[in-house]
């Protein structure tokens, strides 16, 4: 049975690289999750090291953010059970990339929208998880045909054969309402603070 198991331990308490306004590190973004198990490749960190420097700190004391827990959630149970995985967040990010990789203009609703077919290499372009990329999001996302062709696009990939993962808002809600297994990760405001 330990060659099938995984055990997932995260937090979202994180700590903060500096000081904080009360002499502490407590309420800062960075955070850690563990993967145990007999069927995780171990010996590996996977996360993108944005840098303890003064210059490279979030709000000047913490460790900037660099990747959600619901990914991170997300991308093991994928790995864990074969599933394709499907981070619906990074949609909108390369529809904007891919307006200007064309050219275009993000403001522009018709190319806009013919950027929703860029190719799915696109999600594991680096850039996506730029500012710059979440600008160009909040420009192509207020077009109601970006918005109807993204969710199309996101209802394919959680109904082709075999299943897949897809995390993201409105999954479990709006995009596969009837999915035979939904997770949602909740917390109260009180916790989250």
């Amino acid at each position: 049975m330990w060659k099938d198991t995984m055990v997932l331990a995260v937090t979202e308490f994180g700590r903060t690289a500096a000081i904080n306004g009360t002499g502490g590190t407590d309420h800062g973004t960075a955070s850690a999750a563990l993967v145990m198990g007999g069927s995780v490749r171990g010996g590996r960190v996977i996360a993108d090291w944005p840098g303890l420097a003064s210059s490279q700190l979030y709000e000047g004391r913490d460790l900037r953010p660099t990747m959600s827990l619901e990914a991170l959630m997300a991308g093991a149970l994928a790995e864990h059970f074969g599933l394709p995985h499907l981070d619906t967040g990074l949609l909108y990010r390369a529809v904007g990339r891919q307006v200007f990789l064309d050219g275009g203009d993000p403001d522009d609703a018709g190319d806009a929208l013919a950027a929703v077919t860029f190719p799915d290499s696109l999600l594991a372009d680096a850039s996506l998880r730029s500012e710059v990329a979440g600008g160009m999001a909040s420009q192509v996302s207020v077009h109601p045909a970006v918005r109807q062709a993204l969710f199309e696009r996101q209802r394919a990939f959680a109904e082709q054969d075999g299943g897949a993962v897809l995390d993201g808002r409105d999954i479990g809600t709006v995009i596969a309402p009837d999915a035979d297994v939904k997770l949602f990760v909740t917390a109260s405001v009180e916790a989250r603070a």
